[in-house]
């Protein structure tokens, strides 16, 4: 009865008689799993996890071990879904290609991040995924790479990863920002002030604070690409938000600063 309210789509209902089979038999496995999924589908990731772990305490097969992990990440326990899924790649390492996500994922988002595993199983992941074309694809997986290549200062990866990004989800406007720190860290000012500028007109509509980080990246880019005119003309922007704002008085007095040339000086940017 239970499963039928699942297919159903009703998995509150399900959960009552699910429950009603633990009473009749505290220690029929399949109950706990189902109950699971369950709530998966509720969102309550923890209690998920719980009826799992029970499920493997009674039936450890590789598939249940899998779901396992991906609970425990879901409800933010990354180490514990780390472990486990170690555990499903040594039961069966072609299993589900979903399992090196949660992995990579897992890596990268836990407390102390691991850049180096978080790559190591998106390559995997990137792997498996080409021989049966599942699961889809999405821009954060290349988004999450990117951002632990750049992490380990391979940000001419990082590029690649996030123009791939691009290619699969175009409004995915945050990894413009993300282009422009790579390439600002490569020392190709032209480049990153053309990302931060994209950034900046994709977010007009954005909060002031948000605006302003991106209109002085962008000032910051022009002014290491000795661009000086076009760098005062928008630390001339930042100020016009926020004219309280010491750094964009000052980026604006070194851009006059430089545009004073090599003759007698003007003192442009004493103002």
């Amino acid at each position: 009865i239970g499963n039928v309210y699942m297919n159903g789509k009703n998995p509150t209902e399900a959960i009552k008689y699910y429950n009603l089979a633990l009473a009749s038999e505290p220690n029929y496995a399949p109950a706990y799993a189902d109950k699971g999924e369950a709530w998966y589908q509720l969102g309550k990731f923890d209690s998920a996890s719980a009826n799992y772990s029970r499920y493997l305490a009674l039936n450890p097969d590789c598939y249940a071990r899998y779901r396992y992990s991906a609970f425990l990440y879901k409800s933010g326990d990354h180490d514990k879904a780390i472990e486990q899924g170690n555990q499903v790649i040594t039961c069966d390492s072609n299993l589900v290609a979903v399992i090196y996500r949660i992995m990579a994922k897992a890596n990268f988002e836990k407390k102390t991040p691991d850049y180096a595993k978080t790559i190591m199983f998106y390559d995997l992941f990137f792997k498996k995924q080409a021989i049966t074309g599942r699961p889809k694809l999405s821009a954060d997986d290349y988004i999450n790479r990117g951002k632990a290549n750049a992490a380990l200062k391979n940000d001419s990866l990082a590029i690649l990863d996030y123009q791939k990004a691009i290619a699969v989800d175009t409004a995915k406007k945050d990894v413009y920002f993300d282009m422009g720190n790579a390439y600002y860290k490569m020392k190709k000012f032209d480049q990153a002030a053309v990302w931060y500028k994209r950034k900046y007109v994709a977010e007009t509509n954005a909060s002031m604070n948000v605006r302003i980080t991106n209109l002085n990246a962008y000032a910051k880019a022009l002014y290491m690409n000795k661009e000086y005119s076009r760098s005062d003309s928008a630390y001339t922007a930042v100020i016009a938000l926020d004219s309280t704002l010491t750094y964009g008085w000052l980026g604006r007095a070194q851009s006059q600063n430089r545009m004073d040339g090599d003759g007698a000086p003007k003192g442009l940017g004493r103002p």
